[in-house]
């Protein structure tokens, strides 16, 4: 999440406009392979939504970890009423678990927050069992590409935006990552995603809200954050709008 120090509502919010949404269940948690009664760590939980899914497509136990407390408060009040999901707060680089006390771990754009995701990386392969799977979903922030006729000022942009987030590099690390951690079986593969309409761009990239914090910083003058903004809404208003990125799902077993 960039620009500034958010506070633990900001993230709630910053969750609830770009994470997953109720009820969906994203395709690489089948990769997880469980079954009824094993044990499942979701690490970065945020409001839980992951871990729910894990629930109730599979019958496993899920504990929930999050940095920060808040968010592991607002998971926990959202899963209400709910067995078999756990929430606690956390840091990823040194789990409170037992060795192996897992049969899978989950990790889904938490990463990218983490400043040594070596050390999250190998404490999640430390935790799950000899067999277990580890599964990871990250973005790579510095593959943005967005089609603009400012080209210097978006390049400019859009390389202030990867610089807010501690590991923007996230998603094209993890084969490396789940190789140091010792996994095996390793498995990465590259998804595209297309966003063509701007009000998506702003929930998911801020993009407009990027602009505005620019020219408050002096990366841009207040007329170039002004004609930027005012031409990808003309671009979009024409349909033209276009916007791409990459999100790597990588997934190992620990031998």
């Amino acid at each position: 999440m960039s620009g500034g120090t958010p506070s633990g509502d900001d993230y709630v919010r910053f969750l609830d406009r770009t994470s997953t949404r109720p009820g969906e269940r994203h395709h690489a948690l089948s990769l997880l392979e469980l079954r009824p009664g094993q044990r499942c760590l979701d690490v970065g939980c945020g409001v839980g939504e992951d871990a729910r899914a894990v629930r109730e497509m599979s019958g496993a136990d899920v504990v929930g970890i999050d940095l920060r407390p808040r968010m592991a408060a607002e998971a926990r009040s959202r899963s209400a009423g709910r067995p078999g999901v756990t929430f606690l707060a956390a840091d990823a680089n040194r789990l409170p678990f037992v060795d192996a006390a897992f049969d899978a771990a989950w990790v889904k754009r938490a990463l990218m927050h983490i400043a040594n995701p070596a050390d999250a990386m190998r404490e999640m392969a430390r935790v799950v069992r000899r067999g277990g799977r580890v599964v990871a979903v990250e973005p790579d922030l510095e593959v943005v590409l967005l089609d603009s006729a400012f080209v210097d000022v978006t390049r400019r942009l859009l390389a202030m935006h990867a610089a807010g987030y501690a590991n923007p590099w996230a998603g094209r690390q993890l084969r490396r990552l789940m190789g140091e951690a010792g996994l095996v079986d390793l498995q990465v593969v590259v998804e595209p995603l297309e966003i063509t309409d701007l009000a998506d761009a702003e929930a998911a990239l801020r993009l407009l809200s990027l602009a505005t914090s620019a020219a408050d910083r002096g990366v841009l003058t207040p007329d170039e954050a002004a004609a930027w903004e005012g031409e990808l809404r003309a671009r979009d208003d024409r349909g033209q709008f276009s916007c791409h990125a990459l999100m790597f799902v990588a997934g190992g077993r620990r031998p």
